[in-house]
């Protein structure tokens, strides 16, 4: 008998617990309804972004950030508040995770009214516009339309379908590669020569041979994730997705089945789903205008609380770099002349985005700098591969055409038939010349040290200074200097946005993206 009463003593005590985290939780989301929706709502907004930090602060709640994430970010508030989740940011339960909701009235949930199968066939013929990125490796076909001349693979096809999608899985960080119909699988930011050939105009044994040599190189990288996308039609697919589902890859195609009308279309609402659009929409130029100033004002916080700038060379001479963070690089005689004095952000970049990504922020920030001997690895270093090649166009310092092939010397060797240390030779001197201009090259570094993902904090502070930043589409802010070397990129990105930097340069910003980063700047000034 006394065994029993104790279980039941025990099943009492796991009862209560739960009926107070029950209680818990829905205080929670009561408290963000009434003191955040709410407010809101009556100000006519209908978007706001929440930390989970403030929740737990202005609620007087002791160890207790799970719960918060949990509560906030669970179905049953969206229900409760009518509202959607737009954005998640930051760690998965910490101070530091953001919630962005629409908080456009959404219709109650209600049962489903039974259809018949006619109406059942209408409703599925046209796929739901979402795609989940995550763990996601994405597939893109090639088009027709071209550049004139040479170009990384992500530039060089420019139809308005082609940039729609690319822009769509840049935009949500996810790894990507091009399915050329003459080169088969090729990295995004391969250089390669415009050219006319189509699997649509092939047979058969040509479009599986075709097939067979893309599989090669395509299924030891797949299947380190979860799912394949698949962006292009039945030719360029075709002989791909049995390999890749015997491989226990999911394969999803998102537009099968669509005109190219209704696939521009669906593309454009996808973005609208994501929050934000595919084809860039610019801010006004006003409301633009004062987003960058109170963007440097927030810079100039930045740079008190650091003891910033710093110069690359410094990495050496200091203890103090956090683990993960977001970077900001100024370049010399490159001033700001719209937006108050002092010299313009030339380049945005973090690290460790993708999902176990172990690099650092000082590790990123030495591959960009080279070693200390005045050399470097521009294929660690896609802004070593950038400004390498506008040196190599204005001063034709020597010529190189490995430089930005392939990140191995090996693969870079095989395919131009020279030895690896002949190659080394020839980019020693265009080397030398990218560390020493960099080396030049003050900046700032904002700590954030949430865990690798392409939805971590560090990365929507990324994506959202580039493109408040870039000029790409829209009235120009702060021109760059006409002897910028950015002048000289064979990269539309570049020249066009004024940055060192090619994705998110086509983007719309989030606003809201401002209040969150001084709100981790002002943590730097509380924790000093």
């Amino acid at each position: 008998m006394l065994a029993a009463d104790n279980t039941n003593n025990r099943a009492d005590g796991i009862f209560v617990t739960q009926v107070a985290a029950v209680k818990q939780a829905d205080r929670i989301r009561q408290f963000l309804l009434d003191n955040y929706v709410a407010p809101a709502r009556k100000d006519g907004r209908s978007e706001i972004t929440v930390r989970a930090g403030d929740i737990h602060k202005r609620m007087g709640l002791q160890s207790a950030m799970p719960a918060v994430c949990s509560a906030i970010g669970g179905k049953k508030f969206l229900e409760l508040a009518s509202v959607s989740l737009r954005h998640r940011a930051g760690p998965s339960s910490g101070s530091n995770a953001y919630f962005t909701y629409d908080l456009k009235a959404k219709a109650p949930l209600q049962s489903k009214p039974a259809r018949s199968k006619k109406s059942s066939a209408v409703t599925r013929s046209r796929p739901k516009p979402e795609v989940n990125f995550k763990n996601t490796l994405v597939l893109i076909s090639c088009v027709k339309s071209k550049r004139g001349t040479a170009a990384a693979a992500r530039d060089l096809y420019t139809s308005h379908w082609f940039k729609q999608v690319r822009n769509l899985v840049e935009s949500a960080n996810a790894p990507w590669f091009v399915l050329s119909a003459l080169h088969g699988l090729v990295e995004p930011t391969t250089i390669i020569s415009p050219y006319e050939h189509s699997l649509k105009t092939v047979g058969v044994s040509e479009r599986r041979a075709w097939a067979s040599d893309v599989c090669e190189k395509l299924l030891p990288i797949a299947t380190k994730y979860r799912r394949v996308i698949i962006f292009a039609g039945t030719r360029y697919r075709e002989f791909l997705v049995g390999p890749l589902q015997e491989a226990g890859l999911e394969v999803r195609v998102p537009m099968q089945g669509l005109t190219q009308g209704k696939q521009l279309s669906w593309l454009a609402e996808v973005s609208t789903a994501r929050g934000r659009s595919v084809c860039h929409r610019p801010a006004p130029r006003q409301r633009r205008l004062n987003d960058l100033k109170r963007f440097y004002r927030l810079l100039s916080k930045l740079a008190a609380y650091t003891s910033g700038p710093r110069l690359l060379e410094d990495l050496s001479k200091f203890r103090d770099w956090p683990k993960r963070g977001v970077y900001y690089f100024y370049e010399p005689h490159e001033s700001r002349l719209d937006t108050g004095d002092g010299l313009r952000i030339v380049r945005v970049g973090t690290h460790a985005v993708s999902a176990g990504a172990k690099s650092t922020l000082r590790q990123r920030l030495s591959s960009h700098r080279g070693n200390l001997a005045g050399g470097g690895n521009h294929r660690r270093s896609i802004f070593r591969v950038l400004v390498g090649q506008a040196l190599l166009e204005r001063d034709g310092i020597s010529s190189c055409p490995s430089w930005g092939v392939k990140n191995d010397i090996r693969k870079t060797s095989n395919i131009l038939g020279v030895g690896v240390e002949a190659l080394k030779s020839r980019e020693a001197p265009i080397e030398r010349a990218v560390s020493k201009h960099l080396s030049a090259m003050p900046f700032l570094w904002l700590a954030i040290d949430d865990e690798p993902s392409p939805e971590s904090l560090r990365s929507y502070i990324e994506r959202n200074s580039i493109a408040l930043l870039s000029n790409v589409d829209s009235q120009v802010i702060d021109a760059p200097s006409a002897t910028w070397l950015g002048q000289y990129s064979n990269r539309d990105a570049v020249r066009t946005s004024g940055l060192w930097n090619q994705r998110h340069t086509s983007e719309g910003y989030d606003p809201e993206f401002l209040r969150i980063l001084g709100g981790l700047i002002s943590d730097i000034e509380a924790y000093k």
